[in-house]
């Protein structure tokens, strides 16, 4: 059902919500999970090896599970969840609902809208987006390089909190850089221990392309780049570094945060600024795309890489730290 390009459109999903209902169509749902790079294609018995069986049975609301049988030796029972280390496995939410709301997020669906559609209580819908805009800020700092010759790429810094989520230590720093192109949609979002000439060069070599002109909102020592051969580096690669000392502006930068601030105003949890601000820049870098929920499925795919045996099981992403608070929704098993 799911096809490999163009986005996927919000009648496919309510179509899976409905076929959920039978076995077969609940396998459909599983099918098209796996092509979506969520659920693993295959799952190593942990007993001997062996790839296990997707078999249906009543045991877990999703009625698959892998399954290793075997009478050789002392024989073995072995049965492990579909969703084990997956981006579903804390939630008692059903697939088709899960992915039905996960593109209610992508398209700005509110909270009040989602609620009613898929029956789910306020602190539920909350969790949720929270851990969305978590995916977002895993995205973000994974992107791609920006810029270009001749691209104007401004930098700029943000100091950050400890993430509802306990993210924040993890991520091994507490400054943000954020980078975006003047005039278009590429940006991208680092952390940093320190806003030092090492940090802000590394940075810069990692995530902007040669040729570009750098522009620096921050930076007070600019002038010691310079100093450190950055100059020699910018007559052999092109690549100009500017700093407000020079003349320069910083509009694209400062176009972000007036549009960041314009989002979060009636927020009033001051911690989820951060996340907020991963959830802004990830739109602007899909405002040019025509496929945003696809994209986000595969971001999710690529963050919360479902495992194919209990040895790649992960239990420091997004989807290890989440627990829904619906208990009417049929649960599965280990």
């Amino acid at each position: 059902m799911s096809e490999s390009t163009g986005d996927i459109k919000l009648r496919c999903l309510y179509r899976l919500v409905d076929m959920s209902e039978s076995d077969e169509g609940m396998l459909d749902v599983i099918k098209f999970c796996v092509d979506l790079g969520m659920i693993a294609d295959r799952y190593e018995c942990p007993k001997c090896g062996k790839c296990m069986v997707l078999t249906k049975t009543k045991r877990v609301g999703d009625r698959y599970e892998w399954v290793c049988r075997s009478k050789k030796g002392a024989g073995h029972h072995i049965t492990r969840s579909i969703r084990r280390g997956t981006w579903f496995e804390q939630s008692k939410l059903s697939l088709a609902n899960i992915l039905l709301m996960t593109a209610f997020f992508v398209r700005e669906v509110s909270q009040n809208v989602i609620m009613n559609e898929l029956d789910l209580s306020p602190c539920t819908v909350c969790d949720w987006r929270g851990l969305f805009r978590e995916i977002c800020l895993e995205a973000c700092l994974s992107s791609p390089p920006i810029g270009g010759p001749g691209v104007i790429v401004e930098i700029d810094e943000c100091n950050f909190r400890k993430h509802k989520l306990n993210r924040g230590e993890r991520l091994g720093g507490k400054w943000f850089l954020i980078g975006v192109e003047r005039g278009g949609r590429k940006c991208f979002l680092r952390v940093v221990k320190n806003l030092d000439n090492e940090s802000l060069v590394s940075v810069i070599k990692s995530s902007v392309i040669l040729g570009s002109n750098v522009y620096i909102g921050f930076w007070k020592s600019h002038e010691s780049l310079e100093i450190e051969g950055y100059r020699h580096m910018v007559t052999d690669h092109s690549t100009n570094f500017k700093g407000t000392a020079r003349g320069m502006h910083t509009n694209a930068i400062k176009g972000t945060w007036s549009a960041i601030k314009k989002q979060i105003a009636f927020r009033t949890e001051p911690d989820q600024f951060d996340s907020y601000l991963a959830e802004h820049l990830w739109r602007k870098n899909q405002a040019d795309q025509n496929d945003h929920t696809r994209a986000f499925f595969r971001d999710i795919a690529r963050v919360c890489r479902p495992p194919t045996s209990d040895r790649m099981v992960r239990f420091d992403d997004p989807a290890q730290t989440f627990e829904s608070t619906e208990s009417d929704e049929p649960s599965t098993s280990g």
